[in-house]
Formats: structure tokens, sequence, C-alpha cells
């Protein structure tokens, strides 16, 4: 059990997926790849490890791995940060003042994982991708805690919310707005790592590109309590970056800070800029001091996939998907390059997949899966694809454990609950779904359509009618074409007794559309919306009739 002393005679120790050997000191994931730490945090770990359940002195372990030598707290609070990222959060307990515990599990396992050395057809790769993937979030695979009285409404919201606009390209070249995208997006995803702190998503913030003034409407907006904003300039062979943080209530700049430097990687001024935001809203910034190296190119080119893969079309994700597999010709191990190669296969899948080409595409997705989660196994983004690409097979359980593994990874994930609450919606806990839609509303308050079908869907298998008649018929006004939108709406016309409404509905649907001519509707709806639950199925198709 976590938490719970391990014996001496316990060699393999388990955090998820990952062993440790104490023999040995082997850090192994669960496909078999070794994993790395540093060295001092290596030496923690092994502390750690010997006296797993018990509480750990901080002055045991810093006479351990730095005998007779002044160090700070910092020193030891940097090992323990970069064993988390590693093992995950709830690996290690701390003990304010005190110390430290490892909670792990007793594995009656080999060191090595059993699929290692096999071939990578598609079912072997599938099978390898489930079993990486349950294993890895065995730990997360209960749903969300939520007030069932309440049905998915927010409660104990943290203190403080803030949103990154992007930063203003003074420069006006387009390496400029390539480089001053990722960084609002890359300062986004680091503070989303603070516990105590909502992130708006950069999905919703970006919209604000080059705006100078009106910041209070702009928070009200999006409801954040703080603004981060800034300029970036190329002069010569360096950047000048400008960044404050506003309380847009009073108009007060917090804080602010010029950095005037030459550097080809946009990780560490960006690092540097998240902790001293942090800092300055009074709160501990729980990452890594040092990210990993990326080329630069590499990441030059996964910015452009981003900005194809947003447009959301087809055409779209196959562009997106030439420029990331650009950037792993420059760093073949690019973890969030191959994560997104798979999350654009899954919306492939997700939009447009059928027969063989929808295998195909899951096929090619969980490779790049399973590879994104063999070189990072904390990156939310590589769960959130594992969940839409089983979502797009119709594997709902290995979906709902995906992107609940992705949001404990990432509790500012708005993609992560949008995905979680969707997959719910189909066979999951109602409750949880309901609670998932809305936090990703709160996350993205610039949300797409798909948000309004969700929740309305949601409401409307609850039973609330009137309630999912309004999000269903703004789902529909705001995209016209999207078939489970209109099939939702007519459904639920039926179910409130407006019977010549549901058909001028129908009507207008296009009975040459290749879903809707399924010989079957039953078929199609099943397709269109894969429904677990029978009678949700039944009702959605007699209405389509």
């Amino acid at each position: 059990m976590l938490g719970e002393s391990v014996p001496k005679t316990a060699e393999i120790l388990t955090f998820g997926s990952i062993t440790y050997n104490k023999s040995s000191r082997e850090l192994t994931s669960g496909d078999g790849v070794q994993l790395a730490l540093r060295p001092q945090s290596a030496e923690i770990l092994a502390v750690l490890a010997e006296n797993a359940g018990a509480l750990v002195g901080r002055e045991s372990l810093v006479d351990a791995v730095w005998p007779g030598v002044a160090t700070t707290d910092d020193s030891l609070v940097q090992c323990i940060v970069d064993i988390r990222r590693v093992l995950g959060r709830e690996s290690i307990e701390t003990f304010p003042k005190k110390g430290y515990r490892l909670n792990a599990e007793i594995a009656v396992l080999p060191a090595k994982s059993w699929w290692v050395g096999m071939s990578t057809n598609r079912w072997i790769v599938i099978g390898v991708a489930a079993v990486l993937f349950i294993l890895g979030a065995s730990r997360f695979t209960s749903p969300v805690n939520v007030d069932e009285d309440n049905q998915g409404s927010m409660s104990s919201a943290p203190d403080k919310t803030i949103a990154v606009l992007p930063f203003a390209n003074l420069g006006q070249t387009e390496n400029l707005t390539f480089f001053s995208d990722g960084l609002g997006e890359d300062l986004t995803t680091d503070l989303s790592q603070v516990e105590g702190l909502t992130v708006i998503s950069y999905a919703s913030s970006s919209g604000y590109q080059g705006v100078e003034s009106g910041f209070r409407n702009i928070s009200e907006e999006l409801g954040a309590d703080y603004l981060v904003r800034g300029t970036i300039r190329q002069q010569a062979s360096q950047y000048r970056i400008n960044v404050s943080l506003v309380n847009p209530a009073d108009g007060v700049t917090i804080w602010s800070e010029r950095y005037d430097r030459s550097f080809n990687y946009s990780f560490d001024v960006q690092a540097q800029i998240a902790k001293e935001v942090v800092d300055a809203l009074s709160l501990k910034l729980d990452m890594p001091a040092v990210k990993p190296k990326v080329d630069r190119h590499a990441y030059k080119m996964l910015l452009r996939g981003n900005e194809r893969q947003r447009q959301s079309t087809l055409e779209a994700y196959d562009d997106a998907r030439v420029y990331y597999n650009r950037a792993i010709a420059f760093d073949d191990k690019y973890a969030r390059a191959h994560a997104s190669i798979a999350v654009t296969y899954g919306r492939r899948a997700m939009a447009n997949g059928d027969g063989e080409s929808l295998h195909e595409d899951i096929d090619e997705g969980l490779q790049s899966a399973v590879r994104a989660i063999q070189l990072d196994p904390q990156l939310p983004l590589a769960y959130f694809s594992v969940g839409l690409l089983n979502l797009a097979l119709g594997d709902i359980d290995k979906a709902l454990a995906a992107a609940r593994h992705a949001i404990e990874l990432d509790s500012n994930f708005a993609e992560g609950y949008a995905l979680l609450a969707e997959t719910a919606l189909l066979g999951g806990d109602l409750n949880e779904a309901l609670y998932s839609i809305r936090r990703a509303k709160v996350l993205h308050p610039h949300y797409p359509p798909t948000y309004t079908w969700i929740e309305g869907s949601i409401l409307f298998q609850l039973g609330r009618y009137e309630d999912a008649h309004e999000l269903l018929a703004e789902a529909v006004e705001l995209n016209s074409q999207f078939l489970p939108g209109l099939i939702s709406l007519a459904a639920n016309y039926e179910k409130r007794g407006k019977i010549e409404q549901a058909n001028q509905l129908i009507n207008t649907l296009d009975k040459n559309d290749k879903y809707i001519s399924y010989t079957s509707t039953l078929d199609s709806i099943r397709f269109l919306i894969p429904h677990r639950r029978t009678a949700v199925l039944n009702s959605l198709a007699k209405i389509s009739h």
C-alpha cells in the first residue's frame, strides 16, 4: 500500500509503471527503458528507497549526499523536484521542516518489462500502448471527486487566476512571431505546474495579440485576476524581452523586468520569467530549475506545427504533422513533437476515420504516443493523445484513464478536462463529465462549440432537457454542420414534446452525408456519437429517422 513501510528484503519498488531496483539502483520505465537522474538526485533516491515508507530527516539526506560540504536547502529541494518529475508528485511526501518519505509499492516483477524485444506490428503496438498506459495511470483511474448534489458545480476555487497574453512582436519578423507565441505558450505551461494557481489556457488568451490597452475588460472576459504581458524585439544577435505582471483591477504593475541576452533556446529565459512571476505572486514554483535543451530548429518546427494544427481541419492536421516530423529530424528525442504527432492522428481519426483508415491513423498515433511517453513519462500531452486515440477506437475505459492521468499531471489542462468530459459523456460518470466540462470552460473561456455540445449532451442525459436546450441550440448556431449537435438538439426537442421542431431540424440534415446515409441509422449514430448507453443511442437514432 502507498505510504506503508516496505520491508528491507524488497528489491524492486514500483511507482505506477516505473520500477526501481534497490540493489542495482536502476530506474526503469514501463517499456524497459532506463531513466536517468542527476547524480545527486540519484543518491537522494537511493537513501529514500532504503527507507521507503519511513520519514527520512533533511539532515540525514544532506549528510548522505553532501558529507562535510556546506549546502543550502535549495540543493535538496531541487533533487526532490527532480525525482518527482520522473516518478510523479505523489512519490515523495513532504513533512515541513522535518524531511521526506518515499511512497512506493512492492513489486513482484522482474527488473525488465515483459514486452522488451517484441516486434511492433499494429496490434503489438496497440497492446504495448495499452499496457504502458494502464500501468502508468493505474493510480489515476478513479473518477474525479465531484459533489453530486451540485452536479458538477465548481467549489473551493483557487485564490489566484492568471492569464499569459501573447508577447507583442516589435520586430515584425516571422521568426519573432513564432518565438513570441512559443514563449507565451511555454510560460503558460510552466505556470500550470504551480499548485493553487489557476492558469487560463493559452488557446483563449492568444486571441489578444497586439492588444495594448483595455486590460480590465480582458481580465473580466478571461476570468483572470492577473495578467502577464510583454514585448519582444530582436537587436542584432540579441533578443530584448520586456515582461510585466499586471493587476488589471487597479492598473498596478506588480512586477516588471527586461531581459537582454543572446541565446539559441527559449527555455532558459522562459523558465526564469516563470519563476519570477510566481515569486511576485508569493507562490512556490515546483518544477526543475533547468529544462532540457531542445534544438532551436526543432522548436521552431514545433511552433509552426502548432499554428497549423489550431486550424482544426483534416488538411491542417496533415500539414502540422509534416512540421512535427521535421522537428524530430532535428531532434529525435523531442517528446513534445512525438506527442503532437499522436494528437494529429487522434484528431484526424475522430474527425474522419472509418474502416481501415481509422485503424491506420490509430496505429501510427499510438506508436508516436508510446515514443513520447518513453522520452518523457510526465508529459500530459502524451497521455492526452493516448486518450484521444482510444476514444477514436471506442475504448472508453482506456480513454477515461488516460484523460484522468493527463489532468493529474497538469491540473490546468483545459483540453484534458474536455476529453475527460466527452469520454465520460459517452460511457462514464455523468457528474464527473459535467464537472470536467465546466472546469474546461473556466480554463478556456473562448472555448470551441464542441464544449457547448458536450455540456448540453450531459444535461440531456441527466434529464435536464430545458437546461440542455439552450446549450445544444447554441452549439448548432455556432456550427450548423456539426451533425452530433443537430441530432442531439432534435432528440432534446422530442423529449420536451416539441415533435414539429424536432422534425424540422431532422429535415435539414444532409441525407447524402456519408454518416447519415448508412444503411442502419443506429450504426450512423453509433459512429457519430459512440454511446455505451443503449437507451441514449436508441433515443438519438429514433429521432433521426
